[in-house]
């Protein structure tokens, strides 16, 4: 059977659920101080942010993926 939440590597997070969960701006005040992708944010280079913020928004459904990506940046 057909089940297109099995076939997709990684969840898709719309627009408005970014806003709601802070992860690029601030909805208070616009600001990126404090939000989700600021704090956790340890890139050194525009090269190593730009996947980051591509894993922010399209985070991987794989356990095994998740847990290379963090000791990756350990």
């Amino acid at each position: 059977m057909y089940d297109p939440v099995q076939e997709v590597a990684s969840l898709v997070l719309d627009g408005q659920t970014l806003l709601n969960l802070e992860v690029f701006q601030d909805t208070m005040d616009g600001s990126e101080s404090g939000i989700l992708f600021s704090i956790l944010n340890h890139c050194a280079t525009a090269s190593g942010k730009r996947p980051f913020k591509r894993w922010m928004c399209h985070p991987s459904r794989s356990i095994t993926e998740l847990e290379e990506r963090i000791d990756a940046g350990k």
